[in-house]
């Protein structure tokens, strides 16, 4: 599988929940703030809010704040602006508004990224999968092809647990990094993304406990973007997607014919949950040897993402590529380019593993 497609950045917590507030934007009203003007709070008048202290000018303002707090607050939970909501936190004394949201960043660099091209950092809603009947019921057939290249739609469905590892280096510099990624899905409604890099480890969960980042011992709850980040990164896994036919909001619809590599394939664009990806299949065999989607890979700018499947292999009753070659915006991508440890299916899961991580 895609190095474990979900590919998130590397999640740094600096200030989570249980700790003190962090005193947000050097103690400017964030209301004022997203009006165009930089006005001090007082002590006496604030607010608390995913680990941020806020200031205010006034109760008025502070009632407006509590009315609409979204609005006004520090967007992706306080993640980088610039590499993505799902990142470690940036500094609340280093912001930028834009089109009345407050971003903070890592860097001055990555403030200066965001500024520069800031629909390059904002997702947006992808495009539903539409097209002729026709163009839909190849869709359909094509994906229905794919699941009975898989292990057919009964082990498919029936599928309970799916668990990719990784381990392996990764050079940055003249450094080598003993890294791992391990993702975890317990269906229909729990996942686990976890890395490391050698002695460092962080991590993503959903399960019935709600939503969560975590590194080392500290935790704190993801907030609207995070998890819809992480939800979108989770329905672009070649098993979720070929799961997901079934559902409701499912749709898909046949682009043509193209080639990857010495073999000609049929494109089909799938779209569940928000998300739209589009599937390259052999039509002879069945296998998806291409996925595609426009999205951030890791910590970074949005952009087109192509991911090449290899290395078939039969485990639990399915057929899975092992093996992923990536690219993005046309230019090799290292961390989605690797050939996985492990694959299981329906293991015998710790609970645990969904439940808010406690360190």
């Amino acid at each position: 599988m895609i190095s474990l497609l979900l590919a998130f950045p590397p999640l740094l917590v600096s200030s989570p929940g249980d700790e003190a507030p962090v005193l947000a934007l050097k103690g400017l009203d964030p209301v004022e703030l997203v009006a165009g003007r930089e006005v001090s709070g007082k002590d006496e008048v604030a607010a608390v809010r995913h680990g941020y202290r806020y200031l205010f000018a006034t109760p008025a303002s502070r009632a407006l704040f509590e009315k609409d707090p979204e609005a006004c607050e520090i967007q992706f939970g306080g993640g980088c602006g610039r590499m993505g909501p799902l990142s470690g936190r940036g500094s609340p004394e280093r912001w930028l508004v834009h089109e009345k949201r407050i971003y903070i960043f890592a860097s001055d660099a990555c403030r200066v990224g965001f500024a520069r091209a800031p629909e390059k950092h904002l997702d947006q809603p992808d495009p539903v999968a539409s097209g002729t009947p026709e163009a839909k019921a190849k869709g359909k057939a094509l994906v229905e092809r794919a699941v009975e290249a898989a292990g057919g739609a009964a082990r498919i469905d029936a599928l309970k647990s799916y668990r990719a590892h990784f381990s392996g280096k990764q050079k940055t510099g003249e450094t080598n990094h003993a890294v791992t990624d391990t993702l975890t899905f317990l269906f229909p409604d729990a996942v686990r993304a976890e890395e490391s890099w050698d002695e460092s480890r962080w991590g993503n969960v959903l399960g019935p406990e709600g939503a969560f980042l975590f590194a080392s011992k500290e935790c704190r709850e993801m907030v609207p973007s995070q998890r819809a980040t992480f939800l979108d990164a989770a329905n672009r896994q070649l098993v979720t997607i070929l799961r997901a036919r079934t559902r409701p909001d499912f749709s898909a619809s046949s682009l043509g014919a193209d080639r990857v590599g010495d073999r000609e394939v049929e494109k089909v664009a799938v779209s569940f949950g928000g998300s739209t990806t589009t599937l390259s299949v052999d039509p002879e065999n069945g296998r998806v040897l291409r996925l595609c989607y426009h999205g951030r890979p890791g910590s970074g700018p949005l952009g087109d993402v192509e991911v090449l499947f290899s290395d078939f292999r039969p485990v639990g009753g399915l057929t899975l590529p092992f093996t992923s070659g990536a690219t993005f915006e046309g230019k090799p991508y290292p961390s989605l380019t690797r050939t996985l440890a492990s694959i299981e299916v329906d293991g015998n899961l710790d609970p645990a593993l969904f439940r808010r991580p406690r360190g």
